[in-house]
């Protein structure tokens, strides 16, 4: 999955960070999940996790990485379509094989986002090859029917809907973010779309991935042993970045805008994307107090001053930070003068030990709520 923003690279300095401190606990919480890769790691590592993101398409990557322990069955929908199978009577592949297999139609995505499907319309968009957009189509159909049909559980449905995103990202004609699409086909963009089943994690524990705004979830749960933040860090709004998958996703036909065929997002909107609302959201997390330790990702280039964040921490606990310098991922040539001449970034970690732990967030909801309605 390319999602920017993803914390794979720092997985093992997040962990360090832990154990240089003698962090111990059980509940790890990944209050802003994304690709869900640093819940899934913590999950590999023993914890009980609970995640959470406000985009629907993370809440599926989430179900699979974070919640499903074990592959589902497929028995209902194998009996249904005459799958036979060598896997110990788990139709999963057969599934998958059945899957890749289908013509495609023109459908939603065909004709929206596919050079041939919008000729006629406003806007040629180039997201997809004809054959690939025909295919995601044609699968996301099939997906959406067995769930109804109830030919297939939520989790088998997560499990087929969660390897189509994957694919729709890697095929899409479009750089780390699929806000807008290229000119010309990618390699990547003119592969044919081949589904592959996700490696799940066992289990002991049964984890929790909700879909919500952060704060609301914040003053439902208990105290947690680790909260973690990986929050928006610029202006850029994950919805409209990421605004195919989550239509993929929903699969609810949305009205489309402009040129890249957005979807309305503002629901979706983070006020930690706010150069003016972003150290007040992010106060609010912190004014919860459900937390035993926080750990938050944040680096040199994003909206908040380091020095205005050292102040807001050093108000609720004791502060420290970890830095690590990553080269930077760049979308543009070397030659565009709009690039950013800096090679490196260097991702700060920033640890808070809190003055005290209260039993529940009691002064949460008037800051959430000021921030919310200023916001909106």
């Amino acid at each position: 999955m390319r999602y920017i923003g993803c914390k794979q690279r720092l997985l093992p300095f997040i962990h360090q960070t832990l154990k240089d401190h003698y962090i111990e606990g059980e509940t790890f919480c990944d209050l802003f999940a994304g690709t869900a890769t640093v819940g899934h790691y913590f999950k590999q590592q023993g914890y009980k996790i609970i995640s959470n993101d406000l985009l629907y398409a993370s809440h599926v990557m989430q179900q699979v990485k974070v919640a499903i322990n074990h592959m589902p069955r497929f028995e209902r929908l194998a009996k249904h379509l005459k799958l036979t199978t060598t896997h110990a009577d788990n139709y999963a592949q057969a599934v998958i094989d059945y899957l890749n297999q289908q013509d495609g139609i023109e459908g939603f995505i065909y004709q929206n986002y596919s050079e041939e499907g919008s000729l006629n319309k406003p806007y040629q968009r180039r997201y997809y090859t004809e054959c690939n957009a025909r295919k995601i189509d044609s699968i996301r159909e099939s997906i959406e029917a067995w769930l109804q049909l109830e030919l297939i559980s939520k989790e088998e449905f997560y499990i087929l809907l969660y390897t189509l995103l994957n694919e729709a990202s890697r095929c899409a004609n479009t750089t780390g973010t699929m806000s807008s699409f290229l000119k010309a086909y990618t390699p990547q963009a003119l592969r044919t779309i081949a589904l592959k089943l996700p490696q799940l994690t066992p289990s002991a524990y049964a984890h929790e991935v909700h879909c919500q705004d952060s704060l609301d979830l914040l003053s439902e749960m208990d105290v947690v042993d680790i909260l973690y933040l990986d929050p928006p860090y610029t202006t850029s709004q994950y919805a409209a970045s990421y605004h195919l998958l989550e239509t993929i996703a929903r699969w609810d036909y949305p009205a489309l805008y402009g040129i890249s065929g957005k979807r309305d997002t503002q629901p979706l909107r983070s006020a930690l994307s706010s150069k003016r609302y972003a150290l007040n959201a992010l106060e609010a997390i912190l004014r919860s107090g459900q937390y035993r330790h926080l750990l938050m990702s944040y680096s040199n280039d994003s909206l908040i001053p380091h020095n205005a964040l050292m102040d807001l921490f050093q108000r609720y606990g004791v502060v420290s930070v970890k830095t690590q310098s990553l080269k930077r991922y760049n979308t543009m040539s070397l030659s565009d003068p709009r690039i950013n001449p800096r090679q490196y970034v260097e991702e700060r970690l920033y640890y808070l030990k809190p003055y005290s732990i209260p039993n529940q967030a009691s002064n949460l909801t008037p800051l959430k709520h000021s921030i919310s309605s200023a916001f909106q």
